[in-house]
Parts: C-alpha cells; sequence; structure tokens
C-alpha cells in the first residue's frame, strides 16, 4: 500500500497535506490479531494467523529499525496457539514475521 497524502487525501489542505508536515515525523507499525469472546481452543481459528509487515524506506540508513518485536496482550485462554516473531532488516528495509500457530 503506498499512500501519497496523509488521510490518503481525503482532508482539506488547510489541515494537512504532506508527509513532511512535523506531526508525521514519526511513525509507529504494527498487528493486532483481533479476537473477542473466547473461551477455549475451540473458538480460535484454526489455521492460525501470519502476519508479514515490510517497511521500506528510499535512502539507506533513514530509520533506526526497531528489532526487539514482542507482544503486547499474550492469550491465556485454554488451549491457546502459540506465537513467534521474527524481524530482519537492511539498510533500505525491514520484515517482521509473526506467526500465530498451534
Amino acid at each position: 500500500l503506498k499512500v501519497f497524502q496523509p488521510y490518503m487525501g481525503l482532508l482539506p489542505e488547510d489541515e494537512t497535506k504532506s508527509w513532511s508536515e512535523a506531526t508525521y515525523n514519526k511513525c509507529d507499525v504494527n498487528s493486532c490479531w483481533e479476537l473477542y469472546g473466547i473461551k477455549d481452543r475451540n473458538n480460535y481459528p484454526s489455521t492460525g494467523s501470519t502476519y508479514h509487515m515490510r517497511i521500506s524506506v528510499k535512502e539507506e540508513n533513514a530509520i533506526n529499525w526497531v528489532t526487539n518485536w514482542t507482544e503486547n496482550e499474550k492469550p491465556t485462554c485454554p488451549g491457546h496457539p502459540y506465537s513467534s516473531i521474527s524481524e530482519s532488516h537492511s539498510p533500505l528495509k525491514q520484515d517482521i514475521i509473526w506467526n500465530i500457530s498451534y
């Protein structure tokens, strides 16, 4: 996904018009497995889930990559799936893979 203007250009230009505005100097990237009302393993999707996030930049070393990706919420329901997060990066891109499985 490439978004060339903040809010995909839907806001009036007097509110925001460019990614170069100071408010956009920081970006947080994350993923979330939204499941509600889970009581046991039978309620979880049987296939688990895999998220692959790629962040890329045009100039080498433009970002100091965060490399210690972790979960901030862990499931506690009986039979919950397990997860692993891996990270790799180069001066131009970072890949994060979050695998949720049984």
